[in-house]
């Protein structure tokens, strides 16, 4: 784990703010069928650099390490800040992730089983319906530099051939 992260981590436990609402009731087998298909879709939907800042989530979600979104935007080249940021408001706010904010420093408390489960076969679908011929090798660099920035030794992340 890298300094930064060791200290956003050290941050990020002393004082946390909710994107979402708490949970206020069980949740029924429809609701859960009903935001299964609310994921599928949005991974359906979703953009590229959308489907790699849900990656940036489900990687923290993972690992349970926070992160700075300017710093790890800044080592980017297709995520930019403004919109990843606008974009965590909005899946936040859906409840297909539940993040938390103290400045800077966010963490994933919770993601969508299916969305997490469906986001490489997301990117993968992505990647082969585009035009641009060099999609595929930036969105892999994007990874392994998003995997860089939490510390993982091993790009986890492969495209099917």
């Amino acid at each position: 784990m890298t300094e930064t992260n060791v200290f956003l981590k050290q941050f990020s436990e002393k004082q946390e703010g909710t994107l979402t609402k708490p949970k206020e009731k069980e949740v029924t087998a429809k609701e859960k069928e009903a935001v299964s298909d609310i994921a599928h879709r949005f991974l359906q939907e979703t953009s590229i650099v959308g489907l790699l800042i849900l990656y940036i989530c489900a990687t923290a979600n993972t690992y349970k390490l926070p992160f700075s979104l300017q710093e790890l935007s800044s080592s980017l080249k297709e995520v930019r800040y403004d919109y990843a940021y606008g974009f965590l408001i909005a899946i936040g706010s859906t409840g297909l992730v539940e993040l938390t904010v103290n400045k800077d420093v966010w963490n994933c408390i919770e993601m969508n089983d299916k969305l997490r489960n469906g986001l490489a076969n997301g990117l993968i679908q992505s990647v082969k319906e585009s035009e641009a011929q060099d999609l595929k090798v930036r969105v892999t660099t994007e990874v392994t530099r998003i995997e860089d920035y939490f510390g993982l030794k091993n790009n986890k992340f492969k495209f099917i051939e």
